[in-house]
């Protein structure tokens, strides 16, 4: 098995694979399990997205970012 090291900013980063192009779900699924620490999703036409794991500072963004929609859509009532 071949290990790829990849360093990017938190940003999703699409992975090709010719040599293996398309993978079957049966692949993918393989794939998935081998890259666990990896949020890795397929595309409709068959492009891997691995998308780099959210962390501390990324979690408290997002999760102060929700509470404020949250509280935005109950004092609006217009929302969610």
């Amino acid at each position: 098995m071949t290990t790829l090291l990849i360093y990017s900013k938190p940003v999703p980063l699409t992975v090709n694979f010719p040599s293996m192009a398309p993978m079957t779900l049966s692949q993918f699924y393989d794939f998935c399990q081998v890259n666990q620490e990896l949020r890795i999703e397929r595309t409709a036409t068959g492009e891997v997205i691995v998308m780099p794991p959210a962390f501390s500072d990324t979690g408290n963004r997002n999760f102060n970012l929700a509470v404020q929609l949250g509280i935005w859509a109950e004092q609006d009532q217009t929302g969610l």
